[in-house]
């Protein structure tokens, strides 16, 4: 998950430094859209959260089953896997350690 684009902010750049016209702009913009590093807006202790969660949903597809979870001090990532599949966890009917670092 990424936050930023070095190609998006050049494209701004050139646009508000009266490089580049509107019309050129917005086609840059919309031909690159496709190939953009940046999936993600929020902070970066949500992006944290919806990534583990990624992670974890992503586990179901290819039969792998997380046990144990290390986190920080920070309780968030450990509440979103939680509340997964209505409050059942990551994994209905599977038990899973949570490790503080």
């Amino acid at each position: 998950m990424c936050k930023f684009c070095f190609l998006c902010v050049y494209f701004d750049l050139r646009f508000k430094n009266k490089k580049i016209c509107k019309e050129k702009y917005e086609q840059l913009k919309e031909e690159h859209k496709s190939k953009c590093y940046k999936n993600f807006t929020g902070s970066s202790g949500k992006m944290e959260v919806e990534a583990t969660i990624l992670i974890w949903q992503r586990s179901l597809a290819k039969e792998l089953r997380y046990k144990t979870v290390v986190c920080d001090g920070d309780n968030s990532t450990y509440k979103g896997l939680v509340e997964l599949n209505d409050g059942a966890a990551p994994y209905p009917n599977v038990k899973w350690l949570k490790r503080s670092a």
